[in-house]
């Protein structure tokens, strides 16, 4: 999952909040990996808030989720 940051010209600026990292795949022939949390705290948070979707800052850590 990226957000949308800007534009530097016609080129679109984003940056990663999640990530699926494959690592291999399996006897089935299905994507093996793990889930990343990439660090960045989304700039939309603070309008999801006045929205009344309340995400703590937090959940936003680096971390690998399996």
């Amino acid at each position: 999952i990226s957000e949308i940051t800007g534009m530097e010209g016609e080129t679109i600026c984003m940056h990663d909040i999640f990530r699926f990292r494959q690592t291999g795949i399996d006897e089935k022939g299905c994507a093996k990996g793990q889930f990343e949390i990439c660090g960045v705290v989304p700039r939309i948070l603070p309008k999801l808030k006045e929205r009344g979707a309340m995400l703590p800052p937090d959940m936003f850590r680096t971390m690998v989720i399996k």
